[in-house]
């Protein structure tokens, strides 16, 4: 088993004209350092804070990372997030070793939040473990899925099992599950196949923290900015979201020990999603986050676990 430590480290510095004096801002300031609203995934407005960038009225330009560097602009180490021919889950931690235990849990796009929880890990006290692996979501949807499908994989059938029993026997204090939302449509059987899962985790006495998932865009985004760069929303795109019964059952009380924490509306603010905000390109492609929008985004992120009682 190979063990690789990740260490917080925003020394770097982000060029790239107009994003780039807000990005260090929040970067050096922290979460307390201004408060703007925003809609949040259901509408309403909220207010977070540390993230001037998303005042921004400006409509083009330079964006950080720049479209070209975008698709390399992904979670660090990659390794973490473990390919389709891996089935042991690699020690992946960052945060402080005596730090609270959490367990990150699922895709590439649970995965993409890593940058964030490294920007939090620190001052939380936290110790993530990551635990991800490319296109295996946490639920079981392998009976719905044909024999050749990637989700009756049995290297993506035994990661699955084989993160359950680590939780199971590791008891975290908190494991974030998230996944990518369009694997099947069907409402009754996405709460099915995440249904077992959930229950094991929550025996493990975790609390669990369900992380909805992103906008999907309906075409590689960086490309499009290339092209546009003097009117980026030339490349926004609808928004929309697939079903999710978990989020709604857990809402609901349904689901036991189980939180919801929901960015969709810090990414997309009203009816169309843009694909840059106060330029910050947002997208690394067709589906995930870039690390600086997942950094960048961490003050919101954390602001969402203390609501969702997960922090204090």
């Amino acid at each position: 088993m190979t063990t690789t430590t990740l260490r917080h480290d925003v020394s770097g510095s982000f060029s790239l004209g107009l994003a780039a004096s807000a990005i260090a801002a929040t970067c050096a300031l922290g979460p307390a350092a201004y408060a703007v609203h925003v809609e949040s995934a259901d509408t309403t407005a909220m207010p977070i804070t540390g993230m001037t960038w998303l005042n921004s009225t400006v409509k083009g330009g330079p964006v950080t990372p720049s479209a070209s560097a975008a698709l390399h602009d992904g979670p660090h180490p990659g390794e973490c997030n473990l390919d389709r021919s891996t089935v042991v889950p690699a020690d992946c931690s960052f945060g402080p070793l005596s730090g609270t235990p959490v367990v990150l849990f699922g895709d590439s796009h649970a995965f993409q939040w890593v940058p964030a929880l490294q920007q939090m890990s620190s001052h939380l006290g936290w110790r993530v473990s990551i635990r991800t692996q490319a296109g295996c979501p946490v639920a079981d949807y392998a009976a719905l899925a044909g024999p050749q499908a990637r989700l009756s994989d049995p290297a993506c059938i035994q990661f699955r099992n084989d993160v359950l029993a680590l939780v199971t026997r590791s008891h975290p204090r908190v494991v974030v599950v998230s996944s990518f939302g369009g694997y099947v449509q069907g409402r009754d059987q996405i709460a099915r196949a995440w249904a077992g899962p959930l229950a094991e985790l929550a025996s493990s006495g975790a609390r669990i923290v369900y992380l909805r998932d992103t906008p999907k865009p309906v075409s590689d985004v960086p490309a499009c900015v290339a092209r546009h760069l003097s009117e980026w929303s030339a490349c926004t795109f609808d928004r929309w979201r697939p079903p999710d019964p978990v989020a709604e059952r857990a809402r609901a009380g349904l689901v036991a020990d189980v939180g919801v924490v929901d960015m969709f509306g810090y990414l997309c603010p009203d009816s169309h999603c843009p694909a840059v905000r106060g330029g910050v390109l947002l997208y690394r492609d067709d589906s995930h986050i870039t690390a600086t929008a997942s950094r960048l985004l961490a003050p919101a992120l954390e602001a969402e676990l203390r609501k969702a009682g997960v922090t204090d």
